[in-house]
């Protein structure tokens, strides 16, 4: 039975329900949960309020974790890691002779983009909100021909995963960056801690820091090299690891810190957005198809002293490898954008980055969390990292609507590049370098484009 929006909880419903006397601990006179029923609606983007009729109500709340399993005990551990959305399903009525039209109009506001705020009847006003999965409408003609049954799910949502102030977007991100900075530094240091000294000596720590060394100068020194302050910083932080490894590894805390400021210095380079992220990307894999046949190691390791050294060949990897998330991320907030493809292709590589090292370190607890349970990472510095990503991706789709979008131009037959320069910008001067550039002409392109060529350009 659908209650009516408007109006008090019909009689009827209370004596169907069979509750009216009060429960024990309850005064007779304290208003039951019928009396506490309350209208729902639900206001969309546009701002125009939908009141609705409704019945049975629910809500679900799943809760984020991992399930962590130990040889020869029963039971598991349960590593809770926050809450995803709420959702809250609603099978929402309209009646009367215009309850067609009222039934367009609702789904027509579900489907609006952007984020609202829902009126619940039992829980209260909850924003944002967003109708989320699929929308179901059903039109009883048969029944009952002055009705409209529309099925939806709200789920609650953080809202615009950009920063909102926008005065200050870079600002939110390089202190979501410090935040992160400062988990990964904590986790390792408690990690390290966690491991059976005597057992992984610090000569291994020692190799394997050495290590990452070798592949921040592979992976690295080309992009921090375009800068000579920015190449001076890297070498002096590489410098600083390498000279002091014999103490930093009984200070796992400022060693942490400085492999992270190591691996993120070539990030604030102004070179290339795309060759930065192409560089962070490519470390961040070398990593993590290091580390897979390690992964299948540990998975039947028996030897304990052979799981700690996994161990923290994993800790050092799982530091080296988000902390090049983090120089991508880094290198985004720290450059100028001129195109919206460009920015839009630097948030979704972020996105697709953080992805990869999260599935790989799932992989890695999996195979080492169940033998060596305290070098598992609590969690804070992955949502850490998390946030920042979020923050960068949404402040690049903020900014690529501001920016201009592509065109493109299929040359008819054979033209030089000034003159195809000249055409599409009205100049040539101050844009032939930028046509080249953004197009990757090389060799005799820039002399001759051949018949067909697909020339982009952004105006």
């Amino acid at each position: 039975m659908a209650i009516s929006s408007g109006s008090a909880v019909p009689d009827a419903f209370r004596n169907l329900l069979g509750i009216n006397e009060s429960p024990p601990g309850v005064p007779s006179d304290d208003p039951s949960w019928k009396n506490r029923l309350k209208d729902a609606a639900y206001t969309p983007p546009s701002g125009k309020r939908f009141p609705f009729a409704y019945e049975e109500l629910s809500q679900g709340i799943p809760l984020r974790g991992t399930e962590w399993g130990f040889p020869n005990i029963n039971g598991s551990y349960i590593q809770k890691t926050g809450l995803a959305s709420t959702r809250f399903p609603m099978r929402c009525y309209f009646w009367g002779p215009n309850c067609d039209l009222l039934g367009k109009t609702f789904v027509d506001v579900l489907c609006e983009q952007g984020n609202g705020k829902l009126e619940h009847p039992l829980y209260g006003t909850i924003a944002p909100v967003t109708p989320f999965g699929e929308i179901n409408r059903r039109d009883d003609l048969v029944r009952e021909a002055n009705q409209v049954c529309i099925e939806v799910e709200f789920f609650t949502t953080t809202g615009a995963i950009y920063p909102n102030s926008p005065n200050a977007p870079k600002s939110q991100i390089n202190a979501a960056l410090d935040a992160f900075a400062a988990q990964v530094a904590a986790m390792f240091e408690s990690g390290q801690g966690g491991l059976k000294q005597g057992i992984v000596k610090d000569t291994n720590l020692k190799a394997k820091v050495q290590a990452i060394l070798k592949k921040s100068s592979k992976y690295l020194s080309n992009v921090a090299a375009v800068n000579t302050a920015v190449m001076r910083d890297f070498r002096d932080a590489q410098s600083a690891i390498n000279f002091g490894l014999d103490v930093l590894v009984g200070q796992p805390l400022q060693l942490a810190i400085q492999v992270e400021n190591m691996i993120t210095a070539p990030a604030r380079a102004l070179a290339g957005i795309a060759a930065r992220l192409e560089a962070y990307g490519d470390m961040a894999q070398d990593i993590i198809g290091s580390s897979k046949a390690n992964t299948q190691i540990a998975a039947g390791a028996t030897i304990d002293r052979v799981l700690q050294k996994l161990a923290q060949d994993f800790q050092v990897d799982d530091l080296s490898a988000m902390s090049a998330v983090a120089g991508s991320i880094t290198s985004a907030v720290n450059n100028t954008f001129k195109t919206k493809p460009e920015a839009l292709a630097a948030a979704e590589t972020i996105i697709a980055q953080l992805a990869d090292v999260v599935a790989w370190r799932d992989d890695n607890y999996a195979a080492i969390g169940d033998v060596v349970p305290a070098a598992m990472d609590t969690g804070e510095s992955h949502q850490a990292l998390q946030h920042a990503a979020a923050l960068a991706a949404g402040y690049l789709l903020q900014i690529s609507s501001t920016l201009v979008p592509e065109r493109r131009l299929t040359l008819d037959r054979e033209r030089t590049v000034i003159d195809v320069c000249a055409q599409v910008y009205g100049t040539v001067d101050d844009k032939i370098d930028f046509l080249i550039e953004s197009n990757d002409f090389s060799g005799d392109e820039i002399i001759l484009l051949p018949a067909g060529t697909v020339v982009r350009y952004y105006v």
